[in-house]
């Protein structure tokens, strides 16, 4: 036989949904936020175009600059002048190409400038870290910058990070 309940240990029954209007539990200013305007639109355009206008006037003299040096041979003189620095790295001379090319513009400059030089696991390793720090550098100071964050700052901590890495790997794995 099970026990009688009393009446003050029944649990109160949830209010209704029903009694509520909508007109009064929705404030106006989520109704306005229901719908994308084509103001909104307008504006997301603008941004974006404004953006691109800025990141264009970055990369257009970069990859012309990376171009020019290339095809007048400064690329390969810089590689040879960069050799001591990078060797400190475990690296060799001739990857300052594709760490100049991954800095400067993209990742996939610096895998194909790498590719040539058959690097060893470590090398291959050491360049990865580095890039994967510091890629992009000036295309991403600008949209840092544009985002309200110090850019400059930030691109050169980022660089001394990615050499501050690639040295400490180099010292810790040992071999080749």
């Amino acid at each position: 036989m099970m026990p009688k309940k009393s009446a003050s240990s029944t649990i109160p029954a949830a209010p209704s949904l029903a009694t509520s209007s909508p007109a009064t539990s929705t404030p106006p200013e989520e109704k306005k936020a229901a719908g994308v305007t084509f103001d909104t639109w307008r504006r997301g355009w603008q941004r974006s175009l404004q953006t691109l206008w800025s990141l264009s006037k970055v990369l257009v003299p970069l990859v012309m600059l990376t171009s020019i040096l290339d095809q007048s041979g400064w690329l390969v003189t810089i590689g040879h002048a960069c050799a001591p620095l990078l060797a400190w790295m475990g690296l060799p001379g001739e990857a300052s190409v594709g760490l100049f090319l991954g800095f400067t513009a993209n990742l996939y400059g610096a895998i194909g400038a790498a590719t040539p030089l058959n690097l060893t696991v470590k090398q291959a390793t050491i360049f990865g870290i580095m890039l994967v720090v510091a890629h992009g550098l000036p295309l991403e100071g600008v949209v840092l910058s544009r985002s309200g964050a110090p850019g400059v700052t930030l691109t050169v901590m980022r660089l001394l990070l990615g050499m501050a890495l690639a040295l400490l790997v180099n010292l810790l794995w040992p071999g080749l």
